[in-house]
């Protein structure tokens, strides 16, 4: 059964799907219940960020050591940077009647399951690809994609982040249908079985969206490659046309 001393929710989403801000708002809505684990990285400080608020800053050489201690957890590599969960102690009088967040990548959440057995894993996607688009290059595009496939396996509830204070609402309500219900089917009334199910990821409408997000980057990368394939003979054409009018 799951104790309100040992809730932990991860909450993972590409980037630009708003999960950061979305815990943001959780933790001003409820600070005395909601609490972010920040995460290790090694990464610089962007603009606007604080030390401890959502990550610990620190060195490459200190996030070796910390590893080699078996205190980080979910260690992953991004860009050349070094991403890591802190192993924290769900018992920890520190953590009683508080709901702990944890921001992190899909692959990490296996690894927690591992060794925490009471985790509510939820996945934040934004209603269009664009948003990605605006926050990333190619390359992180393509990633988060991949991240999303993979979120399938591994997130058990899809929240589509479309307006914050209703994509904020819905992560409180699973987490609070949960926890009040013990995991216990029986203790959860019909409409919030019905609620769960409409964000469950394997609600068909669900698994249809994903599907539909990933169609249109396909159909977008195809496009991109005809036209490449396009310009290309152009080129050579020109450069054919150009190299007759020389002999001539």
């Amino acid at each position: 059964m799951i104790k309100i001393n040992n809730i932990l929710v991860t909450i993972t989403g590409a980037s630009g799907a708003g999960k950061s801000t979305i815990i943001k708002k959780l933790i001003q809505r409820d600070s005395e219940k909601y609490i972010q684990i920040p995460t290790y990285t090694t990464r610089p400080l962007r603009k606007g960020e604080k030390q401890g608020e959502q990550h610990y800053f620190i060195q490459k050489e200190e996030y070796k050591k910390l590893k080699e201690k078996e205190k980080i957890l979910a260690c992953s590599t991004v860009e050349g940077e070094f991403y890591g969960t802190p192993k924290i102690d769900l018992n920890n009088p520190k953590y009683t009647d508080k709901c702990i967040i944890i921001d992190i990548g899909a692959k990490g959440i296996e690894e927690l399951k591992q060794i925490y057995k009471n985790i509510i894993p939820i996945y934040v996607m934004p209603p269009t690809q664009e948003r990605i688009k605006q926050n990333r290059n190619q390359n992180r595009l393509q990633r988060s994609l991949k991240q999303i496939k993979y979120a399938e396996k591994v997130c058990k509830w899809l929240v589509i982040n479309e307006e914050l204070e209703k994509a904020t609402d819905d992560i409180e309500k699973i987490i609070l249908i949960i926890q009040k219900s013990g995991k216990k089917v029986e203790k959860i009334t019909k409409k919030n079985i019905e609620y769960l199910y409409k964000k469950s990821m394997k609600n068909p409408v669900n698994k249809r969206f994903l599907e539909e997000f990933y169609q249109q980057e396909e159909q977008a990368e195809e496009q991109k490659t005809e036209n490449k394939q396009e310009q290309k003979k152009k080129t050579e054409t020109k450069k054919e046309k150009e190299k007759e009018e020389i002999s001539i």
